[in-house]
């Protein structure tokens, strides 16, 4: 982001900068706000994937059981 900014402030161009730099103070402070539904799905959906059996290991495949 700030890649941007520095040549629009040695080309003068200092309210297309500005806005820039509110922008990205705007979203910064509501990132959490934007993103949460999309976060909680996905925390969600990982975790009912790692409860599948069928992700499980194979019993085969797992250390052999004390005798």
């Amino acid at each position: 982001m700030f890649q941007k900014l520095i040549p629009m402030l040695e080309n003068n161009q200092d309210e297309k900068a500005s806005k820039i730099d509110k922008f990205a103070d705007v979203l910064a402070l509501n990132h959490n706000f934007i993103f949460e539904d999309a976060l909680y799905a996905l925390i969600k959906t990982r975790q009912t994937k790692l409860c599948r059996p069928e992700n499980l290991p194979k019993e085969e495949d797992c250390w052999p059981a004390a005798v």
